[in-house]
């Protein structure tokens, strides 16, 4: 299975404020970078799950404030203190706008590499562990998991996710 490769982007240090904003040391090869970045991937009981970013503002050398989408109360920052910050080798998108954020890709398709054709998202259910896509194809409903190990890219400008789904998973769901 094609994996997408990961350099370490750095570490969340601590919270600032009360509306989620989270305190993170970045590697210096990736100051310049992060701005541009529209999402990083957190290290969450050993998976990495993508969180869009909605803002970055430098505070000094390499630390940063970051705030990312659906990380909007102080508790929910905390969760995440300590987590390791990675940044996908492939393909890092270029910042589309500071409103992009996860319910910008309900309506893309999703493409399998060996499917094809899934569905397009209907909604992102937001569980605790990860984020699932909701598709619909004839009327069935899929489920899959939104994080690296099956997103392999994302066209936000043609609306098009390419996914690499687990064994069986999708014929689980149209039989």
């Amino acid at each position: 299975m094609e994996k997408i490769q990961f350099s370490s982007l750095g570490k969340i240090v601590k919270t600032f404020g009360y509306k989620g904003e989270l305190i993170a040391t970045i590697e210096e090869r990736f100051c310049k970078q992060l701005n541009k970045t529209e999402f990083v991937f957190v290290e969450i009981q050993h998976e990495r799950v993508p969180f869009f970013v909605v803002s970055v503002e430098n505070q000094y050398n390499n630390i940063f404030s970051l705030m990312l989408e659906d990380i909007d109360s102080i508790e929910k920052a905390r969760e995440l203190l300590g987590s390791a910050l990675f940044i996908a080798e492939t393909g890092k998108p270029k910042k589309i706008s500071r409103e992009f954020n996860l319910k910008d890709i309900i309506g893309f398709e999703v493409t399998d590499e060996k499917f094809g054709i899934v569905g397009k998202i209907h909604q992102i259910l937001e569980l605790p562990q990860q984020h699932i896509m909701q598709l619909f194809n004839n009327k069935k409903e899929i489920l899959i998991p939104f994080n690296e190990d099956f997103v392999l890219s994302i066209d936000a400008q043609h609306k098009t996710i390419k996914i690499k789904a687990p064994e069986g998973l999708i014929d689980f769901y149209m039989e």
